[in-house]
């Protein structure tokens, strides 16, 4: 019989954040700041946040594609999309690695990544 490996101790150190960002980049990291900064002071060891929580879950965007075209407004919210994506080589990374270290707790968030230097 398998044990079961979590306690009440543990349990109370993690929190799962569950709820929908903002939708410009920078709102959300400061709001990913205060809510790592809320949730450390109280005592937690482990963040998590949602998949895609930066820049936010695309559910029910279709970015104005159908098969074999693509509407303007469709290239902009993607456009829009996809500059409040994260750079893994750029100063989003270095932001989230400061609150976590700062704050001396784990984070795990879903991002949107993009590519900046494709080839």
């Amino acid at each position: 019989m398998a044990e079961n490996i979590f306690n009440a101790e543990v349990i109370d150190q993690i929190c799962n954040i569950n709820k929908s960002c903002l939708p410009e980049n920078q709102q959300t990291l400061i709001k990913v700041e205060e809510l790592v900064s809320k949730y450390a002071s109280e005592g937690c060891e482990l963040i998590v946040f949602p998949e895609s929580y930066i820049p936010g879950y695309p559910r029910g965007f279709s970015f104005g594609t159908k098969v074999g075209s693509r509407t303007m407004e469709g290239k902009k919210l993607y456009a829009e999309y996809y500059d409040n994506s994260i750079s893994l080589e750029g100063k989003d990374l270095t932001q989230l690695e400061k609150f976590s270290k700062s704050n001396n707790i784990y984070i795990v968030i879903g991002v949107t990544e993009k590519q900046v230097h494709a080839i």
